[in-house]
C-alpha cells in the first residue's frame, strides 16, 4: 500500500528573535492534500444530515430551490454511504432517519423531500442538534461524518446565542461530527453561521439567490467526494517560558501548556490550505537558538495514520540587528491580506450595530499597520470598505463583504468573489 503524504510547509517573516525583549513573528504553515490513490468508485463513504430551515420565511422560490438540491444529493450518493433529512421551524420534523442508502431507501428520501413546506418560527439549534446526533448514531472513523445546515433567518428559538452555539459546533466536532453551514438570502446571521462552521471544522457558504442553492450544495458534496485525507491536525510546540501566539483565520484551536493544537479538518485531494499566527517568542541571554515544531496528524483514505513534523530555527540577535534583518515580503503580503480581512469581519459586527464610525477606523488601523507590505491594488481595496462602512451599507453589500473576506481569511478561491458594490 503506498504511503501517502501531505505537502506541509512552514516559513516565518524573518529568523532572528531579540535577546533583550520578546520579538513577535509571522508564522505562515502550508498544507496540501495528496492525490487519491483509489479510484472514485472506492471513496470514503459518507455519513451526512440535511438539516433543512423550513421556517415561514422559506416559503416560494427558496423552499423548491432546497428540495431541488437535498434531491439531487440524495440523488448522487451511493450505497454504501449513509444520509439522514431534518427539517425544522418551531419544532424538528425528522423526515428520513439515518439510512444507508439502497434503492429503496433512496426513493422513500426523495419523495419524503418532496413533501416539504414552509411554515413558523426558526429552532435552528433543535434542528441542527438532531441532524448531528443522527449523524453520531452511526459514526465511523472510516466515514466522512457531516451535518449540512441550511438556514434563511435568525435563530430566534432554542439555543440562540453565538458563543453557546460555537462552543457546541466546537464540542461536536471534537466527538467526529463536522458542520458545515448554507445561509440564504438576507435575513440570517452571517457570522453566527460562519462561527458554526468554523469552530464545526465545515465551510460556510452564502447562497444570495435561491437558485444557486443547488449549484452551492454541489461545491460541497463535491469536496466531500474527493476527500483524501481527514481529521487534519496541526500542533504547534512554543518555547517553554513567556511565549504566546495569536491564530487568523478563525480556525478552532486549543492550548495546553505549551502547545497549541489547530483543527484543519477533511481535506479534497490537492486542496491547499495556509494558517497565519503570530508568534511571541521570549526574550533571552543565555540561549543562541530557539525552535519552533509543527506536527501534523491525519488519516488517508484507508484510515491510516499520516504524520508529519517541520521546524524552524529562530537565532537570537540584539534588538538592533533584528530590526535591520531583511523580512520575507511574499510572506507578509499574504499575511497581511489574511490579518485585512479578519478585521474587516470585526468592523462589519461594529457596522452592523450603527457604529460606523468606530467600523471605519478599526479597519484603518489594520490597513495602516500593513501599509508597508501590501501592494497599492490592494490596500485600496480594504480603504474602500473602510470608506463604505463609514456611510454605512446595504444588507446585501454588508454579507457580500463579509463572505469575500471569509474566504481570503481561509485562503480559499478568490475566482468566486462577489462584487462588493
Amino acid at each position: 500500500m503506498t504511503k501517502q503524504h501531505l505537502n506541509l510547509k512552514l516559513r516565518v517573516e524573518k529568523n532572528l528573535v531579540a535577546r533583550e525583549c520578546p520579538s513577535r513573528r509571522v508564522v505562515e504553515i502550508k498544507l496540501q492534500a495528496p492525490k487519491l490513490i483509489n479510484p472514485v468508485k472506492e471513496r470514503i463513504p459518507l455519513n451526512l444530515a440535511l438539516v433543512i430551515d423550513r421556517s415561514g420565511s422559506m416559503s416560494g422560490d427558496k423552499i423548491e430551490y432546497v428540495k431541488q438540491a437535498a434531491k439531487h444529493v440524495i440523488g448522487l450518493l451511493q450505497e454504501d454511504d449513509r444520509a439522514a433529512v431534518y427539517i425544522y421551524d418551531d419544532e424538528i420534523d425528522c423526515i428520513m432517519p439515518n439510512v444507508r442508502l439502497t434503492e429503496k431507501n433512496r426513493k422513500r428520501c426523495l419523495q419524503a423531500i418532496d413533501e416539504v413546506s414552509a411554515r413558523g418560527m426558526t429552532n435552528l439549534s433543535g434542528g441542527w442538534l438532531a441532524g448531528c446526533e443522527a449523524v453520531a448514531e452511526h459514526l465511523d472513523e472510516e466515514t466522512i461524518n457531516r451535518v449540512l445546515l441550511l438556514s434563511d433567518g435568525l435563530a430566534n428559538k432554542g439555543i440562540t446565542s453565538h458563543s453557546k452555539l460555537g462552543a457546541h459546533a466546537a464540542e461536536i466536532n471534537k466527538r467526529g461530527v463536522t458542520t458545515s453551514t448554507f445561509g440564504v438570502g438576507l435575513d440570517f446571521s452571517e457570522h453566527l453561521l460562519e462561527l458554526m462552521a468554523n469552530q464545526g471544522g465545515g465551510n460556510f457558504y452564502y447562497i444570495e439567490s435561491p437558485a444557486q442553492i443547488q449549484e452551492i450544495f454541489l461545491q460541497e458534496l463535491e469536496e466531500l467526494l474527493h476527500v483524501s485525507v481527514k481529521d487534519v491536525e496541526l500542533t504547534l510546540s512554543l518555547p517553554d517560558r513567556g511565549s504566546s501566539y495569536e491564530i487568523l483565520g478563525g480556525w478552532q484551536h486549543t492550548a495546553e501548556e505549551n502547545t497549541v493544537n489547530i483543527h484543519i479538518g477533511d481535506l479534497a485531494e490537492s486542496q491547499e490550505r495556509a494558517v497565519y499566527l503570530i508568534a511571541t517568542i521570549p526574550d533571552n541571554d543565555k540561549m543562541t537558538t530557539v525552535p519552533l515544531t509543527i506536527a501534523l496528524s491525519a488519516l488517508d483514505e484507508n484510515g491510516e495514520e499520516i504524520t508529519q513534523e517541520v521546524e524552524v530555527t529562530f537565532s537570537y540577535a540584539t534588538l538592533a540587528e533584528c530590526e535591520a534583518a531583511p523580512f520575507d515580503e511574499e510572506l507578509m503580503e499574504r499575511y497581511s491580506r489574511v490579518h485585512l480581512s479578519d478585521t474587516t469581519r470585526e468592523a462589519l459586527l461594529l457596522e452592523r450595530a450603527g457604529k460606523n464610525k468606530q467600523a471605519s477606523m478599526l479597519l484603518k488601523k489594520a490597513i495602516h499597520e500593513t501599509a508597508a507590505y501590501m501592494p497599492a491594488p490592494a490596500m485600496e481595496e480594504f480603504e474602500v470598505r473602510s470608506s463604505k462602512m463609514e456611510r454605512g451599507l446595504s444588507e446585501r453589500a454588508r454579507k457580500r463583504m463579509h463572505y469575500n473576506t471569509y474566504r481570503d481569511s481561509r485562503t480559499r478561491d478568490r475566482d468566486d468573489e462577489l462584487s462588493e458594490d
